[in-house]
């Protein structure tokens, strides 16, 4: 074998070995996306749970808050000036999670069986506490761009739009 026919073959060998080294690196950056997105996935559903739990630690470790909640059981109770503030911002941190959620779901980080359940929980808040619902319904008139959209519906207890 003359020294051109020797360089060619190394050149080939070299060329098999660059695409298997090019196949192998595709396949590894594969499976640390795929890792990366089951990471994010699960981070995200760590998120969500902190977030409403912290909610229900709010309840559970203030007995006037816990006091509201009971009222808010009837949509028709008054409440003080003081009380209308501290519903007000429980009602807030609901739709923070709601909203949360629903960003989550329209990004893939949970997935419509997680969404569902969700959103069960969500339906059971605003019929357990309706004076809630209605509280919601007024945040919307404060956002008209937000109250056409369907994404409401499981707060408000009907379809968000007129």
């Amino acid at each position: 074998m003359d020294h051109q026919a020797f360089a060619q073959l190394l050149g080939n060998y070299g060329e098999f070995i660059g695409s298997i080294a090019v196949v192998a690196t595709l396949i590894y950056l594969a499976r640390q996306v795929s890792s990366g997105s089951k990471i994010a996935k699960s981070s995200t559903h760590i998120e969500l749970q902190n977030f409403y739990a912290a909610t229900n630690d709010l309840i559970v470790a203030t007995p006037d808050v816990a006091d509201l909640m009971v009222r808010l059981r009837n949509e028709d109770t008054d409440f003080t000036p003081k009380e209308q503030v501290l519903i007000n911002h429980l009602m807030m941190r609901w739709v923070n999670v709601w909203n949360a959620v629903q960003i989550a779901y329209d990004q893939n980080q949970i997935d419509e069986q997680t969404f569902g359940v969700w959103k069960r929980d969500v339906v059971g808040i605003t019929s357990t506490y309706p004076g809630l619902k209605s509280r919601f319904r007024g945040f919307l008139d404060f956002y008209p761009d937000w109250k056409k959209d369907e994404i409401w519906s499981p707060i408000v207890g009907e379809p968000a739009n007129d």
